[in-house]
């Protein structure tokens, strides 16, 4: 049995964070070391992207890359490593366009790329 990696915030019911803090709190439960081990980090580094908001989606998707600043630098090195490998064109990632089978076989590495 691992440890908990997230500790609840204390915060409104229903505005952004309390979304973000449940399920936060869900993926640490279900799912063990799925979240990164943030405890040591003094800084904290939380980037997102958003889908965009169409009348054709049927799905509005929210992704977050949450890490120390201690473990940016070997992210990074791997991310560029990927883009290298698979998007030599300088193409762009995008889940509307993952038709394209280049953008496919670069988008399989990405999770395996964690502290």
């Amino acid at each position: 049995m691992s440890i908990s990696r997230w500790n609840p915030i204390r915060t409104q019911e229903r505005n952004f964070s309390w979304l973000l803090n449940s399920e936060f709190k869900l993926l640490d439960n279900k799912y063990d070391n799925c979240l990164p081990n943030l405890r040591s980090a003094r800084t904290l580094l939380i980037g997102s992207d958003y889908s965009g908001e169409s009348s054709k989606t049927l799905y509005l998707v929210f992704s977050f890359l949450l890490t120390s600043l201690g473990s940016w630098a070997g992210w990074e090195t791997q991310r560029l490593e990927i883009r290298q490998k698979h998007l030599r064109d300088s193409r762009r990632m995008s889940f509307k366009r993952l038709g394209d089978r280049q953008r496919r076989r670069a988008l399989i590495p990405f999770p395996e790329c964690r502290e």
